[in-house]
């Protein structure tokens, strides 16, 4: 997925993975949250988590708000209602994204019982993306209209072979644009049947994180041991780093986050037995 070099430079990304089945939730202001290890694999630079109401009890404000330069909210299941500043009321569902800061500015949010959302967050483009000039970076507002400049699932937002591989099905959620090309995000389906073997061990020029939204399959990272993965799985993979999804159900899908946008894919040989 990548023409020309790209202006920036892929930040420091560890291997890390964090599976559903050790999830540990913490309080995160009215919400719970768990963490997706993006923070640790990238010291800290850059963070993804998990976000549920325990509760569903609606609250005035977005708690744990921040000064980051760039976040996404993207909803896992359930339903999010809030207000908006014209007296107009949205409704993010399943797969919906949005960028804040317009969560920040909404109020009276009131939650599905089954809501649970992937919050991202840069911090600072500066620390974590490397240097350049920020000025028109995320001037993010709301557009004219009854979206509100959400991203909605819908069929329509897909292009198949939009990315490096022409059996998947791809939805860009629009952060591309507003990261002036630091962060891309989309989410990633098979398109009809999975193929025999899989990507193929491969490379990026970028750092990911990439969490399995429905179906499962099996990946291996640096070395030829498989791990299974499946919906609520989360892994971390640095640029260069080997990998190889060697299989996937139908029904495979997953978010991706890349850092940067402009990113090569490279065919590799196995790393040694």
């Amino acid at each position: 997925m990548k023409s020309t070099p790209s202006p920036y430079e892929a930040p420091l990304v560890a291997f890390d993975f964090s599976p559903l089945r050790d999830a540990v939730w913490k309080d995160a202001g009215a919400l719970q949250s768990r963490d997706l290890g993006l923070g640790k694999a990238s010291g800290g630079e850059i963070g993804a988590r998990n976000l549920r109401s325990p509760d569903g009890a609606p609250i005035e404000q977005w708690p744990d708000t921040d000064d980051s330069v760039f976040r996404m909210l993207f909803l896992l299941s359930g339903t999010l209602t809030f207000d908006v500043e014209d007296g107009r009321t949205a409704t993010l569902s399943k797969f919906d994204a949005i960028h804040l800061p317009l969560l920040e500015r909404a109020r009276n949010f009131r939650f599905a019982d089954d809501f649970e959302a992937m919050d991202i967050r840069v911090p600072n483009f500066e620390s974590a993306l490397g240097p350049g000039d920020f000025s028109s970076i995320f001037q993010f507002d709301a557009p004219v209209g009854n979206d509100l400049g959400i991203n909605r699932e819908t069929p329509g937002n897909y292009q198949t072979g939009k990315g490096p591989r022409s059996f998947m099905r791809y939805r860009d959620l629009g952060s591309q644009g507003q990261t002036n090309g630091r962060i891309h995000i989309h989410l990633v389906k098979v398109d009809g049947a999975a193929p025999a073997g899989g990507t193929g061990w491969h490379y990026h020029s970028m750092g990911q994180l990439f969490y399995v939204l429905t179906g499962n399959g099996e990946i291996s990272a640096v070395t030829r041991d498989i791990i299974p993965i499946g919906a609520g799985d989360a892994m971390c993979i640095g640029a260069g780093m080997l990998h190889n999804v060697s299989s996937f159900s139908s029904d495979y899908s997953v978010i991706e986050l890349c850092l940067p946008a402009d990113y090569d894919t490279i065919p590799a040989s196995p790393p040694p037995a």
